[in-house]
């Protein structure tokens, strides 16, 4: 399957497989996958979310996150799921493979079945998005 570019996102796909690359990013209002952009601003307008924000879990084990910031992660991501909406753009991710050392160009595939990701929300709940610390958004300016 080939990557499908944000822009290319249409009704008419909804219920597709896609791939798409570009920036994975926490947000308050949940996970997305933010379009190809520079400089890289947590706030891109084009983006898709992930639904099955639990995935969260699964990721953070595996990717380091950043310290300080809007966002616990901002990297390099492929992710590869079935398009539910167009407006607003939602997709569910099915795999997830993520760039650990930034200009690297490796990805690294995350195990994002629903057993593991299962597991988490059984010990932990469901992932909370609006959870960071008020002290961890920008220690510079605290």
């Amino acid at each position: 399957m080939e990557d499908v570019a944000m822009l290319n996102l249409t009704d008419a796909m909804v219920g597709s497989e896609i791939t798409l690359v570009g920036w994975l990013a926490d947000r308050e209002d949940g996970l997305f996958l933010l379009d190809n952009h520079h400089p890289e601003d947590i706030n891109h307008l084009l983006r898709i979310r992930l639904v099955n924000g639990d995935v969260m879990y699964p990721i953070l084990a595996s990717v380091p996150s950043l310290v300080g910031g809007m966002s616990l992660i901002f990297s390099r991501a492929r992710v590869s799921g079935i398009l539910i909406n167009a407006k607003p753009l939602t997709m569910i991710g099915r795999e997830i493979s993520v760039e650990i050392i930034r200009g690297s160009g490796i990805y690294v595939s995350v195990n994002i079945s629903q057993d593991v990701v299962n597991k988490y929300v059984e010990e932990r709940g469901a992932y909370q998005f609006g959870a960071v610390r008020p002290s961890a958004r920008d220690w510079l300016k605290d």
